[in-house]
């Protein structure tokens, strides 16, 4: 016994190590993940494609970016949340870091990677100063008398020879230019990312899951298309159970239990929040500057509520059915974390003073030396 007792601490240390190294992976390929379809659409958009390919690849972006921030990041969330707090017990401490992990890894894929990459990458921004221009070389004509009239000392022929002129551009940035093109690449995006990941998962909640899970349930048995649709429902929806028992579905265990019920109801919750902050930092980022973009965030954010508050319903109708009645218990789960304030004024904030700092650039000076540089290669 006396021997292993110095063991402890150095397993302990040992597997923190393990599990810190795992969540920065995690979280590291996620953000790569969301990188790639950023950096690609940024080039398309500057190619010299048809603008059907641009509008193609367009939509297939927002596509993925609607993708990840509805079903990638509340499942990494979960993941490290579950590294860092592996007491299930603390159910509403996992919950709040959950809703504030999702909301700051929302702020970082959706709104500073994307607008730090157009920054970079866009020639309208900063791409030439990591990227010197190369020098441009221009033939200049000179004319010169080729033979002159001594009788009256004027010049009776000319002759046109043609001298290089070298010039090399100098960076010149212009913070309205800049910001006008953060806007106008990403603008469309975030217009159908905003509706895409209101409406769709209240379309498959509300439209599909009522008819679709009633049928998968009924054809388990029989049908492997039927489990399988019933399992991916049952990941990706948290409104199957009231779904079944809507449609009078027998099954034996019906009755789900206050913990299930809870689990449900807070999940819904949850859901709600990590969807609606996006929207929320999408508004006061682009929204603002984009009106199309802000009227989308108003209609999404009010198909959220509508959404989500059908579900809920649906769960409290559920509990209505247990012997006894059961209410969910969704203390603690319905204030939102103070952590998820900062993280939208910390976003905001950089996003506004960025665009204020890009716009009141002077460079008048820039301006100035390039055109010396022309009008010395011009003469």
């Amino acid at each position: 016994m006396a021997e292993s007792l110095p063991q402890k601490p150095v397993e302990s240390r040992f597997e923190a190590i393990i599990k810190v190294t795992k969540l920065v992976v995690l979280l590291l390929a996620l953000v790569l993940l969301t990188i790639g379809p950023n950096v690609g659409y940024g080039l398309v958009v500057l190619s010299k494609f048809t603008q059907q390919k641009k509008v193609a690849i367009e939509m297939a972006v927002t596509l993925a970016k609607t993708a990840i921030g509805t079903l990638l990041v509340p499942r990494v969330t979960r993941k490290a949340v579950d590294m860092l707090v592996s007491n299930k017990a603390l159910t509403f401490v996992r919950f709040r870091l959950r809703v504030v992990l999702a909301t700051a890894l929302s702020a970082t894929t959706i709104i500073l990677l994307p607008v730090a990459i157009v920054m970079v990458t866009d020639e309208r921004c900063f791409y030439y100063n990591f990227k010197p221009q190369p020098a441009v070389v221009t033939n200049v004509p000179i004319s010169y008398c080729f033979a002159t009239d001594y009788s009256t000392g004027l010049c009776a022929e000319y002759a046109t020879i043609m001298a290089g002129s070298t010039y090399t551009p100098n960076f010149a940035y212009d913070g309205e230019v800049c910001v006008s093109a953060v806007l106008s690449v990403y603008g469309p995006v975030y217009l159908g990312v905003v509706l895409l990941a209101a409406a769709l998962p209240a379309g498959v909640e509300i439209s599909v899951v009522p008819w679709l899970a009633p049928w998968c349930y009924r054809n388990t048995e029989s049908s492997t298309v039927a489990r399988t649709g019933l399992a991916i429902l049952r990941a990706v929806t948290w409104n199957v159970w009231p779904a079944l028992a809507d449609a009078r579905v027998q099954f034996s265990d019906l009755s789900l239990g206050a913990a299930k019920l809870d689990y449900l109801a807070q999940r819904v919750v949850e859901r709600a929040f990590v969807q609606l902050m996006p929207t929320l930092l999408v508004a006061l980022t682009f929204g603002i500057a984009v009106p199309l973009v802000g009227g989308a965030c108003v209609v999404a954010a009010f198909v959220h509520l509508l959404h989500h508050r059908h579900v809920l319903g649906q769960i409290v109708s559920l509990g209505s059915t247990e012997q006894p009645a059961v209410v969910p218990n969704l203390m603690g789960c319905t204030d939102v974390p103070v952590g998820c304030l900062i993280v939208v004024v910390v976003t905001v904030l950089l996003v506004w003073v960025g665009y204020c700092r890009l716009l009141g650039t002077d460079h008048g000076r820039i301006y100035a030396s390039d055109r010396a540089h022309r009008s010395a290669g011009s003469l």
